[in-house]
């Protein structure tokens, strides 16, 4: 059975998306995204994936129609999650919007847009009692800027890191920024504990403006006894830590137990996750 994709709002298959349709996001990665998870059948944190989509669109200068409401944009995520069958399984739905311009130029006055909503059955393991290591990627390097806030498919520092990983067997790695500060991790962002303060890098170093790292940041401010801060991470500082963990939309908090000759328990972390999953199911 054919793949079926939301595409401009219609339910059609992938091989029916032609290549001039999506020749700007294939050419120059004029193009952005946006992942979020749904459980059976219900949208997780609808509303943060639909603000930082349209925020990544604004600074991409594209023209959001007054119809492209929440409303709408969730109803779509059910729609294509429907279409493949998976109202009762966990979903990975990725959300992609590029320029509506078949220019190879730089020069395009095009503001409209083409989006393509995809859904991909996960299976996400109750179990995270599993060894998680990482290490520093230091090969190229995060800019600090705006753009590297938001997710856009010019990811290959991220892709050559991933390859990096694999090629050590390693699980996952931490992208520096210029300054040598950690900025993310491939996929996540990046948390350490050390007492009663918990620390991550600030989104002015470099990382992507994560929608569960937000809401994080805003669950451990309010309802823990710890002291969040936001700012500059060395990898020094990372090895001296109780623990660390890393965060995204469709794995939550994954504790990290080793980082370089650094072993990590994984006590607080369980807690925290378990007390965010209380406090926002």
């Amino acid at each position: 059975m054919l793949k079926q994709i939301l595409f401009n709002g219609k339910i059609t298959t992938d091989s029916e998306v032609n290549y001039i349709q999506t020749q700007r996001a294939f050419a120059y990665g004029d193009c952005i995204f946006d992942t979020l998870k749904v459980r059976a059948g219900h949208i997780e944190f609808a509303e943060d994936h639909y603000l930082r989509l349209v925020a990544s669109m604004r600074i991409m200068r594209l023209e959001i129609p007054l119809n492209f409401t929440p409303e709408l944009f969730y109803g779509m995520v059910r729609k294509v999650v429907k279409s493949n069958h998976l109202e009762n399984s966990i979903v990975r739905v990725r959300t992609t919007v590029w320029r509506k311009s078949s220019d190879t130029i730089y020069f395009s006055t095009q503001s409209e847009f083409d989006y393509l909503i995809e859904a991909t059955e996960i299976h996400i393991p109750e179990s995270r009692t599993d060894d998680y290591s990482i290490d520093v990627f230091r090969e190229h390097t995060r800019v600090k800027d705006l753009l590297s806030t938001i997710k856009t498919n010019n990811s290959l520092i991220n892709v050559l890191a991933g390859r990096y990983a694999k090629l050590n067997h390693l699980d996952n790695v931490l992208l520096i920024n210029q300054d040598k500060k950690i900025a993310c991790a491939v996929n996540a962002n990046v948390f350490i504990i050390n007492g009663d303060q918990i620390l991550t890098p600030h989104l002015d170093q470099g990382c992507i403006r994560g929608v569960v790292r937000k809401r994080l940041i805003q669950f451990i401010d309010l309802h823990t006894h710890y002291d969040i801060i936001e700012g500059e991470i060395t990898p020094f500082q990372l090895g001296k830590s109780d623990e660390v963990f890393l965060t995204n939309s469709i794995m939550g908090l994954q504790s990290v137990t080793q980082f370089k000759k650094y072993r990590f328990g994984t006590e607080k972390t369980r807690k925290l996750h378990r007390q965010f999953l209380d406090h926002t199911s």
